[in-house]
């Protein structure tokens, strides 16, 4: 139903409930008001003012409080969801914020990390130990490290070249080397 008829028809139901429902009365409202009107959208054509009696009046009028109320409600409820929603959002723009400061400190220390490690496992390069012995109790006598890389080693010995797992090492050289998992596992086990 459009807004100008919901007003002429809450004008007329007003104009009823001013006049003290009189049969009378009703009549000069309806008179004045001469314009058809329509209920339940715009499905049911009930007439002119004219032609409607008291009781259909009546009905109409509790019928149209009836659909005013409902209306009130859905958009009071409407109003709800959006100051609902629009919250929602702004906390989701915090979270979002919040996760690109996150991804921006994150990427930072990994560089400063890289970096770190790199030069850490360059300065090894050419490093003399008289002996090397590893977990598995294997022993290399004039040992040269060559290059050191995420998971292995390799180095020059007495008796030619070897790579071994950085695991296999002492654990002393291991956090040296800043071999991570050695590392994090002895920072969480404490």
């Amino acid at each position: 139903m459009s807004f100008l008829r919901v007003g002429i028809v809450l004008l007329f139901i007003i104009g009823i409930t001013s006049c003290g429902e009189s049969p009378e009365e009703v009549e000069s409202v309806n008179e004045s008001l001469n314009v058809p009107l329509k209920v339940g959208g715009d499905s049911e054509i009930i007439g002119n003012a004219e032609e409607l009696s008291f009781p259909e009046a009546l009905k109409l009028k509790r019928g149209l409080a009836k659909e005013l109320a409902n209306l009130e409600k859905q958009l009071h409820e409407k109003e709800k969801e959006l100051v609902e929603s629009s919250a929602v959002l702004d906390e989701l723009k915090e979270v979002e914020d919040y996760r690109s400061l996150l991804e921006d400190t994150d990427a930072k220390l990994n560089e400063s990390l890289l970096f770190w490690r790199t030069a850490t496992r360059e300065s090894f390069r050419g490093v003399r130990l008289t002996e090397l012995r590893l977990e598995s109790g294997e022993v290399f006598r004039t040992v040269v490290i060559e290059v050191v890389e995420d998971s292995e080693l390799t180095f020059s010995h007495a008796e030619g070249t070897a790579t071994v797992d950085i695991q296999n090492l002492p654990l002393g050289l291991r956090r040296n080397l800043i071999h991570e998992e050695t590392v994090l596992s002895e920072i969480f086990s404490n």
